[in-house]
């Protein structure tokens, strides 16, 4: 109710049966006889505690409703004919994609490739994806344009082996002025995450001075560009 009830008949139905059940055991809900302004004020407290009382019983004794099928936060798609699940809300961009099988020359003793030979491999990716936007990178260098690497960054997460085939994934991080960043990760034929990687690239002439990006380079880029890394991992 929105206001005190100031008589019984304004009490709720589960209000005036805890007023009946007060009466039937002796208790006093105050005195409407009692016409002093004390008498009035606690007759209409003891009502206005009746009806307090209710609403809480009535609250407990109400089945709790049932929460809403919480939806999964992963989402299912597909990219290069490989199912992957992504966070819900994350816009999914274009990942290019190719393979590599592990050669002997690349392991060591142990069997698993040796560590710096992820460096080539995510160069060779790097090589792809700029094919597939339509210049290769010796088409770049004739233009006075290269891309040297100021940093990278590795996380290994599983051991890659002689003659496992490996699916390179990179997609650019960001593209600005003379910077360009790559993330790149490494899977395996069972979709185990072998590694995760970024590099940094500024671009230069060939006099390794900095300048611009090409437009036509920064145009290509804008359907893979993610300002945050592509957390997908693929379903078991």
């Amino acid at each position: 109710m929105s206001e005190s009830p100031t008589k019984e008949s304004e009490l709720s139905p589960d209000a005036q049966a805890l007023l009946r059940e007060e009466k039937s055991r002796g208790g006093k809900a105050g005195s409407r006889a009692d016409k002093s302004r004390a008498g009035k004020l606690g007759y209409m407290a003891k009502l206005a505690q009746l009806e307090k009382r209710a609403q809480k019983s009535k609250a407990k004794a109400a089945p709790s409703a049932p929460e809403p099928a919480s939806e999964s936060s992963m989402l299912k798609i597909k990219i290069n004919d490989r199912i992957v699940e992504v966070p819900r809300g994350i816009y999914v961009t274009a990942i290019f994609t190719s393979t590599h099988r592990v050669t002997y020359a690349e392991c060591t003793v142990g069997n698993h490739v040796y560590h710096a030979r992820y460096l080539d491999l995510l160069e060779a990716a790097r090589g792809e994806f700029f094919r597939q936007l339509g210049a290769t990178l010796s088409e770049w260098q004739a233009q006075d344009a290269i891309f040297p690497i100021i940093e990278c960054r590795l996380r290994f997460k599983a051991p890659a082996r002689y003659d496992d085939v490996l699916t390179l994934e990179v997609w650019p991080l960001a593209v600005e002025k003379i910077r360009i960043n790559f993330a790149h990760r490494i899977l395996n034929q069972h979709q185990t995450l072998i590694l995760e990687a970024e590099t940094f690239h500024v671009c230069t002439g060939l006099n390794e001075k900095p300048k611009r990006l090409p437009a036509e380079l920064v145009a290509n880029l804008q359907p893979h560009l993610r300002s945050t890394e592509f957390p997908a991992r693929p379903l078991e």
